[in-house]
């Protein structure tokens, strides 16, 4: 089942989110492509940071809807 973001808690695995990506600014960029960005993503139950690296911070940008899976 999808996981929420208000049923996110640190240290635990096994998460199937779907998130809008509110905003995204890069942080820094890397020695490889695209860098390290920090996004706000979120769904209806809350919002949170995502760090993003390499072909993520390409992917990551306002607007967009993104599934993470770990």
């Amino acid at each position: 089942p999808a996981t929420r973001v208000s049923g996110l808690r640190p240290g635990t695995t096994g998460h199937d989110l779907t998130l809008k990506v509110i905003s995204c600014k890069k942080v820094r960029r890397a020695g490889g492509p695209g860098g390290l960005s920090e996004a706000i993503v979120g769904d209806e139950s809350g919002v949170i940071v995502m760090t993003c690296r390499g072909y993520q911070v390409d992917l990551v940008q306002p607007g967009n809807t993104i599934c993470v899976k770990d």
